[in-house]
């Protein structure tokens, strides 16, 4: 099956965060909710399945709406597979049950359009990408239709918003397929109809705007320049989301608060305590990573990031020297989990070296990921000549300086260990030179060297065999693009 799962995957979640609007009634261009729907609504928010149980006992598509939202983000954040079956059954009653409401459009197919999606992105997530491209190409067709049909209708921003942007962010060698199905977008034009709904003052405008930093970070990993838009943090849901982009964007600082609050709230989902164990690796402090990834490990119900959080216990171990610990997660992480996500690919890839990390370079790496930089600093002058066991090292300690460089803004230092990590590294195997190069050509972008960019954008792809060959291959894609299009 064609590979653009990892795309659709990494923005699965905050799709089915925010995918649409929760509805009553329907004004020419709006859509309202009643008071007691709106008391649902926050309770999805809070991620309060009573709340949302509790909060009416009429029947509307807006209710149904709800409902099938929260269940969407319950099997997605739970990673729970045994609810699938239920999910689907649950699903397709919703379904019957807004037919036979016989809502007037262009809310029946809008609402129809927004459950296929959600239960599109919890195909993805359990592996069925074959069902899930049927789907979205459904719902698809189903929101362009209605927005001809009625451009006024203003929620379609949102909806065409995201898949604009997901069809947009598929790897080129898949277009052909995009046009066999009938679908086509474009990132520009998809991040400007969340912008503008976002700017609105509809009801849903927060989403918008949290889906557009969510989507820009995590998806996009900031190469489109947007306008910043507001959004509120004081929701469980909208918390959870500030976490992952916090870990994103290397703000080690805010991912542990944001953490430490969900924590104390009551975060319902293990998948909590693996993003936890991520913020105290990168400052350093293993004992407590060591904690986050074993409650992960106990309370998970699924398979995502399980070797990953393996992995990185085996990781803390070793960081701390020990190596009775160290060698039983080292065999645990070799034995437990699959690999279906990128992080678990990437354990999986590395514990196959059958070599534990230099401490020195992984700590370097760890602080700054997190945005731990005078930390970083200090490592690297009190070890400023390291002698290396091997070139691979050598390559990746040149490779760590330049990303820490690059990230606090001293471009030329960092063009400089770029291109030393080029000209030192094998053709395949490790990801340091493709991501060099890729780097380099977003720098010259910016520096409007247009020839120099393609050149390393185009060089990317040229490294095979490492771990993140797919999604570097699509950042350079991306970025030629842009380029091609040219200023604005």
């Amino acid at each position: 099956m064609f590979k653009y799962k990892s795309f659709l995957q990494k923005a699965s979640l905050s799709a089915c965060l925010f995918l649409c609007v929760v509805l009553n009634g329907y004004a020419q261009e709006s859509i309202f909710f009643t008071p007691a729907e709106e008391k649902a609504y926050e309770a999805l928010w809070a991620l309060d399945e009573k709340g949302i149980e509790t909060a009416t006992p009429i029947s509307s598509a807006n209710m149904l709406y709800i409902s099938n939202l929260y269940a969407t983000l319950d099997i997605i954040l739970s990673d729970d597979a045994s609810k699938f079956e239920a999910y689907e059954e649950a699903l397709e009653e919703r379904l019957e049950e807004l037919e036979n409401m016989a809502a007037k459009e262009p809310l029946y197919s809008f609402f129809k359009a927004e459950l296929m999606l959600q239960s599109a992105f919890v195909h993805l997530k359990f592996g069925h990408e074959l069902e899930a491209s049927w789907v979205i190409r459904q719902a698809y067709h189903k929101t362009v239709k209605n927005a001809e049909n009625f451009p006024a209708f203003k929620p379609h921003l949102k909806t065409l918003g995201l898949l604009h942007v997901l069809i947009g962010s598929i790897p080129s060698k898949y277009e052909w397929l995009l046009s066999l199905l009938g679908m086509e977008g474009s990132i520009e034009n998809g991040l400007a109809e969340l912008q503008r709904y976002a700017r609105s003052n509809e009801s849903m405008a927060q989403e918008a705007a949290l889906l557009l930093k969510l989507v820009h970070s995590y998806l996009l990993n900031g190469q489109y320049t947007m306008e910043e838009t507001s959004f509120s943090t004081s929701t469980p849901l909208a918390q959870f989301v500030q976490l992952l982009i916090s870990l994103k964007k290397a703000n080690g600082p805010q991912a542990l608060a944001t953490f430490l609050w969900l924590d104390r709230a009551g975060f319902p989902y293990p998948f909590l305590y693996y993003l936890g164990g991520e913020a105290y690796l990168r400052k350093g402090n293993f004992q407590k990573a060591i904690k986050q990834y074993s409650r992960f490990i106990q309370y998970s119900k699924g398979t995502s990031n399980v070797k990953d959080a393996y992995y990185k216990t085996w990781l803390a171990y070793h960081l701390l020297g020990d190596s009775t610990q160290s060698q039983k997660y080292l065999k645990l992480a070799s034995s437990h989990g699959e690999t279906r996500s990128e992080a678990d690919k990437y354990a999986s890839k590395a514990l196959k070296k059958g070599i534990a990390p230099n401490a020195l370079i992984m700590r370097l790496r760890l602080l700054t990921d997190g945005g731990y930089y005078p930390q970083a600093d200090s490592l690297i002058d009190i070890h400023p000549y390291p002698k290396f066991e091997t070139l691979s090292e050598k390559v990746e300690f040149d490779y760590r300086k330049a990303r820490l460089a690059h990230k606090q803004g001293k471009i030329d230092k960092a063009i400089t260990l770029y291109e030393q990590v080029i000209g030192n590294a094998p053709q395949k195997g490790d990801y340091y030179a493709p991501n060099a190069c890729l780097q380099l050509g977003l720098v010259y972008i910016e520096r409007h060297r247009t020839e120099q960019a393609k050149y390393y954008l185009e060089k990317v792809k040229t490294y095979s065999k490492h771990a993140y060959k797919q999604s570097l291959d699509h950042k350079a894609k991306m970025a030629l693009a842009k380029l091609k299009k040219g200023p604005g």
